[in-house]
Parts: structure tokens; sequence; C-alpha cells
């Protein structure tokens, strides 16, 4: 067991790589706010979120995670055998009146290839969980960076809530940044589905879809029941106006228990602070649950390109990048003028393609442009694979670009007979409803292709579960 002073380089290059499987491999390009209500004071500055469930181990006590996030580039790197790493240890504490404290403290580590690295901003993400009673505690955490000795530390007074053994209940809500089924397990996935976590509950550019799972409890269900249950939430802003409602989607019930995962855009949303009500209902007794939670969005108040750049040209590198900004919504006559088009030509250009999709002429904000931008940025970034590393060229960045963030999407992971593959669910594009795209890593290196879609003018194969199958040959 390694000393909280004493340096990373003398832990073992087999102690930093099993510190970094849960935590290098989660972070994320996600810039961390500076005015945040659930920020840390010290040295080291982190964020903190919890979230409660239903505990299936003890009736009286309640399942609930804590989730911690910290930007890497405030740890202090030291040299191992292969490239640099750096380590923190957290500590949580609980404490209850006249109880004795509940106290759970772990490592945790990032590893570089180089020190220029070590400057860059990513975020890393951990989580813990405690069995607990409810009722009041007092929630104090430090991280401490195992090789400068520096800390941060954070106090919060919460209720940990309890649960109803028999009416119909959710759980508390987890915003999240990422969420998708998966076959393995890590202490990120429960009940089959990796959910990286959201401390800061903050939405925005560089995470345009608003991630969130919770849990229902106490549905009536018996073995060989056909009943259902609707799942529904409203997006609602600090006017108590709901902005933003989503349609009743209905399920039926393997269990008494359900998970819900959703995500929804908030492109449409403007900066502010919004409430999200989700509602179940079970449709056999009628009886019905709501659990509320909070997040932020914030956006720019002007247009922004893929790299935070005005549409000023600057040099041929810039006028490319415009280029590739509008060829998915420019006509092939548009992008021919363009490309005729000296450095001027091609900003005066720039000016008038706007100007013509601007559905508010006259206002300081061009919301086509800006929201085309946002989905540019945000494709070029999380589509990229192993063998394209500009995610806008791929087919995900092209229909992300071109349609936005789907309403649900069906995930597959990969199996002795099958590729790995998506089922993109759009309620209406083009006043088409029900609208699909089904999408497959056929190289195995994350990069999916469009196999299929309903929707008119995109690519249509009724066998597509053929591409799909490792063993084309018994088609």
């Amino acid at each position: 067991m390694m000393n909280k002073r004493v340096r990373v380089d003398r832990v073992s290059s087999f102690a930093i790589s099993m510190l970094t499987a849960f935590s290098l491999v989660l972070q994320s390009h996600v810039a961390l706010s500076a005015d945040i209500s659930k920020a840390s004071k010290g040295d080291v500055r982190f964020f903190m979120d919890w979230a409660g469930f239903k505990s299936f181990q003890d009736n009286r006590k309640s399942y609930v995670e804590f989730y911690v996030t910290l930007s890497r580039d405030q740890l202090t790197f030291s040299q191992m055998e292969t490239g640099y790493a750096g380590a923190y240890e957290i500590e949580i504490i609980l404490d209850r009146e006249g109880r004795k404290p509940e106290k759970k403290s772990w490592l945790g580590a990032a590893q570089i290839d180089s020190l220029e690295e070590a400057s860059q901003k990513i975020s890393l993400f951990d989580v813990n969980y405690f069995l607990l009673e409810p009722g009041h505690y007092t929630l104090s955490a430090k991280v401490a960076d195992l090789n400068s000795g520096l800390k941060g530390s954070y106090v919060e007074r919460l209720t940990i809530p309890k649960f109803k053994e028999k009416e119909l209940g959710l759980s508390q809500i987890e915003f999240a940044s990422r969420i998708e089924a998966v076959a393995s397990q890590n202490k990120f996935v429960k009940n089959g589905v990796f959910v990286l976590p959201n401390p800061l509950h903050l939405y925005g550019i560089q995470l345009p879809a608003v991630f969130f799972y919770a849990e229902v409890y106490n549905l009536q269900h018996s073995e060989g029941d056909t009943s259902t249950y609707t799942i529904q939430y409203d997006i609602i802003d600090s006017t108590d106006t709901v902005v933003k409602p989503s349609s009743p989607r209905t399920f039926r019930k393997n269990s008494t228990s359900a998970v819900v995962t959703e995500q929804t855009s908030c492109v449409t949303l403007g900066t502010g602070k919004y409430t999200l009500k989700l509602n179940v209902t079970d449709n056999e007794t009628g009886e019905q649950a709501t659990q509320e939670g909070t997040f932020q969005v914030r956006m720019p108040r002007r247009p922004v390109s893929a790299q935070g750049e005005s549409d000023s040209l600057l040099n041929e590198e810039q006028a490319q990048l415009n280029r590739n900004i509008i060829s998915y919504i420019a006509t092939r006559k548009e992008l021919q003028l363009y490309d005729d088009f000296n450095l001027d030509g091609k900003k005066a250009f720039l000016e008038k393609f706007w100007s013509d999709r601007d559905p508010t002429p006259g206002t300081e904000i061009n919301e086509f442009k800006e929201d085309h931008h946002k989905r540019f940025a945000f494709a070029n970034i999380n589509f990229q694979s192993t063998t394209q590393k500009e995610g806008w060229k791929t087919d995900m960045g092209r229909i992300y670009i071109l349609y936005g963030p789907p309403h649900d999407i069906e995930r597959h992971t990969a199996d002795a007979e099958s590729n790995a593959w998506e089922k993109w669910i759009y309620e209406s594009l083009k006043d088409q409803g029900n609208v699909f795209f089904i999408l497959g890593d056929l190289e195995g290196f994350g990069r999916y292709t469009l196999l299929h879609s309903n929707l008119r003018g995109e690519k249509y194969d009724e066998n597509w579960e053929q591409w799909i199958n490792r063993y084309r040959g018994r088609y």
C-alpha cells in the first residue's frame, strides 16, 4: 500500500496501470467550470455529486453513489519506466450525529506519455458507494495529490432519502456525460449500463446532450405479465415554464423494477438553470411517481466554429475549415463557387450563405448558424475513431451534423457472432415520423458505417443484418 506522502515514482508500473484502469480511460475533454457551487476549496479543485438508489441488499438502508471529478492538469507527474504518472487519494467521510462516521478512501491515477500532456485540461472521474440509513449527514471529502502533497476539501449537508417498500417510486436522478449499454463490468456500470457521471450538471457546446439515469421501483408485476409502464419527462426553466416536454414512452415490464436511461439535446435551450421533472406511470394500477433534478446550460453568446474561431479567413487553412463546416448543407453549386473564390470572396460568400439561412434576420444571433457550428464541433470531437481522426467525416458525424442528437440510441455490443451496432432513433425528421438509422462497427475500430435508414434520401437496405453478422457466408 502506498503512503500518501511518497512520490509516485516509488510505486510499481503494475500498480499505476491498475489505478489508471478506472481513471485514465474515462477521461473527458470537457473543461471544468469555475463557478459551480459544488466546487471544493483548497489547492486541489474538484467537484462532488451524489445520487441515492434503493438498496436490494439491506432494505433498511439506501445505496448512495458519490461522484468526483477533477482536472488532470492539477496533478504532479513523475517519470516511470514508461511515460509519466500522477496519483491522487480520495477520502469521503459521512458523519451523522450520535453515530460512528462512515469512511472510505481510495486511490486514483493518470498516466501520460510526455510532460507536454501534463498541462492539458482533461477531466478525471471517479465513483464509490455507501450503504446508508436514511437521514441527515455531513459529507466531508478530500482529494490529495500524492506527488505534491497539495489537497482540496469539500463539505456539504445532505439528506439520504428513504425509498418506499410497496408504493411506486423513483430513485434520485444521476446526470451523466455519457450512457451506453455494455457487457463488461466496472465501477461505472450498473444494471448493464455504463454511466459516466457529470458531477457539475453542466451542459453546453461540448456536451450538447443531457444524459440522465434513474431507477423505477415497485412496479406491479407477476410471471407472464404483459402489462406496461410509461416514462415521460419535462424540462422546466427558472420561470416554471415547461420549455421542452418529452413524448411519453411505454415499455413492457420485465420485473418489479426498471432502469431509465434518457438523453435530450440542450442546443435549443438558452444559458440558464433548468429542472428536469421525471414521471413514471404504472399502466396496470394507474399509480404515478415523480422525481426532479436540476442542471445548467451554458451557450456562447455568438456563433462559434469548430475551433472557436469566427468566419474571418486568416489563411487557407481557415478557409478549408469553413468549407468543411458547410459541406453537408451547401449545394454542389455553392461549394463550387466557394472553391473558385479568393480569400476575400470566400469571406463574402460565407456572410451571405449564413444570412440566407438566418431564421430571425435582424437579430444579433443567427440561431441556425450557431446550432450548426455546435453540432459540427461536437461531431468532430466525439465521433473520431482509430482510423478516422476527423469525426465530422464519419457517417455518425454526418448524421449528427445534419439531424442533431437522436432522441434515443439502442446500443448493441460485439459478440462472437455479431459486430457492434447502434440504432439511432428520431421522433420526426423532414415531416417523417419514427425515423431510424442503423450503424455498424464493421472493422472493429470504432468507426460506425451507415447500413440502413428509413429516412427518405438516406441509404436503404432491408438486408442490413448480413453486414452485422460476422459469418456472412450463411446468407
